[in-house]
């Protein structure tokens, strides 16, 4: 419907170029397409409508929106008031301020006719607050919601308009999820049954998820998270006294929600509270951590009633602090002799593996002995040691050789080099190029 004039005589109006309204908005109140999804439609706040030109009686102040508002809803019963108020000055004095009407309502427009002239006090005209929690159903399918103003004298004569501003902005995402932890490194000084840096034999895995613009339903977004992380979990223990899946869970708010989790050597489920959660995977056992890839999912049900989730993935690598060191384009003719030596610096034992790459073909020999701390370890003999035991047989020229010790990196280092007669020549290895 349009707007219908009434024939009311007005005072005189200010110049053409004062009479403008200033509409301000509550900052876009920002949701997401998720949220507009469980909604069914998104409410937006109120905005304060400070006019520009003073109104007399029969003037019309129509309230424009860019889509259609839910003047009836069965869940907030909302239809626009009856009357608004002018306030003039910085509070309501039945003596100055004024009065609106409503008399006729539009799909994108409500119209309020002026049943009080407000009393003019200087320069100031008033200010009229929009109607609170008008909920708009058609919200999911436009960019944003917007308020605007327009107004007409009982003849016709338009004035005073205000600029459309922003009640609502449709944003990408309400919620945002963040995964730590998930790179893990494991000591190999304690058997690969601990992290490096860790608390006793748990590693932990932090999930944060957050409304990140907020809204006046934001009561209804605090749903659990339900979490899945995927990988290697078979040395989880699974006999704990406080959790009988081996999964301790703590809320930094104070909940403790370990019954909720579940798990299997290949997948943990788990719901957790929304924001600030901690999974600390217990490995009491001590059984052997296997090297691997963690992948991560969560899901966020955003209200109670509506099966909608917001969800985010992220990966992360459960690695070795141990040492792996490479020595380059080792000589296998007779006429050569290798020197290959493994320092060891540290306060710990650890085996020494080494895999052979020999004219495209790699051969893993295993473990060829134990570095000792605090000693020297002999490569060359240990190799060809495995090379004979194992009946491998080198196709002649130069090989590559992998060093695998389980002790810290930072203990180890390996010299190389070969002669062949009077002539000593040092060989690369992974450490020089690392650090180039």
């Amino acid at each position: 419907m349009k707007i219908r004039p009434i024939a009311v005589a007005v005072g005189s109006l200010l110049p053409v170029a004062a009479m403008a309204a200033t509409i301000t908005a509550p900052a876009g109140n920002k949701v997401s397409q998720e949220f507009l999804d469980a909604q069914g439609g998104v409410v937006a706040g109120q905005a304060s409508i400070a006019l520009g030109a003073q109104y007399a009686v029969g003037d019309v102040l129509s309230l424009n929106f860019n889509t259609r508002p839910a003047a009836t809803n069965a869940t907030t019963g909302f239809v626009f008031p009856p009357t608004l108020d002018i306030i003039v000055g910085t509070a309501a004095i039945a003596s100055i301020d004024g009065t609106l009407a409503k008399f006729d309502e539009g799909d994108n427009t409500v119209s309020y006719r002026v049943t009080t002239a407000p009393v003019a006090q200087g320069s100031s005209f008033g200010t009229v607050t929009s109607p609170a929690n008008i909920r708009f159903l058609d919200a999911e399918v436009v960019a944003d919601v917007t308020l605007s103003t327009s107004s007409q004298t009982s003849t016709g004569t338009t004035f005073d308009a205000g600029a459309a501003k922003k009640l609502v902005d449709v944003t990408g995402s309400q919620f945002a999820y963040t995964i730590g932890g998930l790179a893990q490194t494991i000591d190999v000084e304690s058997n690969r049954t601990n992290f490096a840096g860790g608390t006793g034999t748990g590693a932990i895995i932090t999930i944060t998820s957050s409304d990140t613009e907020g809204s006046p339903d934001k009561a209804e977004t605090g749903a659990n998270i339900t979490v899945t992380l995927g990988g290697d979990f078979s040395w989880i223990d699974a006999n704990t006294a406080t959790n009988a899946t081996g999964i301790e869970t703590t809320n930094i708010g104070g909940d403790v929600i370990g019954t909720t989790a579940s798990a299997s050597a290949s997948q943990i489920t788990v719901t957790l509270p929304a924001t600030g959660t901690s999974i600390v995977l217990s490995n009491s056992l001590g059984l052997v951590i296997p090297t691997q890839t963690v992948t991560a999912s969560l899901s966020q049900a955003i209200t109670s009633n509506t099966v909608v989730t917001g969800s985010a993935t992220a990966s992360g690598a459960y690695v070795l602090n141990g040492s792996s060191v490479t020595v380059y384009a080792v000589p296998t003719s007779a006429a050569a002799s290798n020197f290959i030596w493994l320092s060891n610096t540290g306060s710990s034992d650890g085996e020494v593996s080494i895999t052979v790459h020999d004219a495209g073909t790699s051969t893993d020999l295993g473990v060829v002995g134990t570095s000792s701390a605090g000693t020297n370890f002999d490569v060359t003999a240990a190799l060809n040691a495995a090379l004979s035991a194992q009946g491998v047989t080198l196709s002649g020229g130069r090989i590559h050789l992998d060093i695998v010790t389980k002790v810290p990196a930072a203990d180890v280092a390996v010299s190389a080099a070969y002669r062949v007669g009077d002539d000593r020549v040092n060989l690369l290895t992974s450490i020089e190029t690392d650090h180039d």
